[in-house]
């Protein structure tokens, strides 16, 4: 009551001492004693990476060609399913994206990534279409992205069943995210340009790409690093191989032309 608060006199003001509380026990928690207690922020959430291979497919297709892409980059992150905190001393306060980007951040391997550290949430987020978190993603976890200050939200169904259109891309005005315009391709392809990535998003035959517009080419998954990685070592081993056969060639024809230059022995 209004009143109350004002006429309150403390025991001390009147010249009483209290009585001293009553001694804990020696199995008291740090926090009764007033002793600061030190808050773990696991590195694992207890869920799995994907609930199906064409989710968890759709987050190393787009991780890798990212991680790759930022390698040389000393102040950008791009991480994994890596659990976010966004509280102090709160760890029930986390989110896991599927894949996420982080510009001005060092880029060093993280066991978390915890706002308060860091300085800055990630500037793009994307998570990837499964049954049990489609429609968490398109209302709960975009909302609580753009509170964080999340730039860009992205959301991506690789089965086509759960989100129309399957890729959508959201840029933050203000407080809100607004829907980042998207452009129809030949043969059906979707695709939505990325500021913060520079670089575009496309679905097209069947999958998730990134094309990059100032190199005008894609960026290629592990996948296709690899084969490219192999064929150009056979194509290596190809020119090696004919660069020995010509060698060989070569010292025939100047062994033939020796051997025209000699001259003949007289017969008896």
């Amino acid at each position: 009551m209004p009143g109350k608060k004002a006429n309150y006199q403390s025991p001390m003001s009147e010249g009483l001492v209290p009585s001293p509380p009553p001694p804990l026990p020696a199995n008291a928690p740090a926090e009764a004693v007033g002793w600061p207690v030190e808050v773990e922020y696991p590195s694992e959430d207890g869920q799995p990476l994907a609930e199906n291979d064409k989710q968890a497919r759709a987050m190393v297709n787009l991780f890798s060609p990212l991680q790759e892409h930022y390698d040389q980059a000393d102040n950008v992150y791009v991480g994994l399913d890596l659990l976010i905190y966004y509280e102090q001393d709160n760890n029930k306060r986390r989110v896991a994206p599927d894949v996420f980007v982080a510009r001005g951040v060092p880029n060093h391997s993280r066991d978390t990534y915890k706002i308060w550290e860091e300085g800055k949430p990630p500037d793009f987020v994307l998570e990837v279409a499964s049954p049990s978190t489609a429609r968490y993603d398109a209302e709960g976890k975009k909302d609580l992205y753009a509170e964080l200050g999340v730039r860009e939200y992205w959301l991506y169904d690789p089965k086509g069943d759960l989100h129309k259109p399957r890729l959508k891309g959201y840029q933050l005005i203000g407080s809100k995210y607004r829907r980042l315009r998207d452009r129809k391709r030949a043969g059906g392809a979707l695709a939505v340009g990325s500021r913060v990535l520079n670089l575009e998003l496309r679905f097209e035959a069947g999958r998730l790409r990134l094309w990059n517009p100032a190199a005008r080419q894609y960026l290629l998954t592990l996948k296709e690093a690899n084969a490219a990685l192999r064929a150009a070592e056979a194509r290596t081993q190809a020119e090696f191989e004919a660069c020995r056969a010509l060698e060989e060639r070569l010292a025939e024809l100047e062994a033939d032309l020796r051997a025209a230059r000699k001259p003949h022995e007289p017969s008896d």
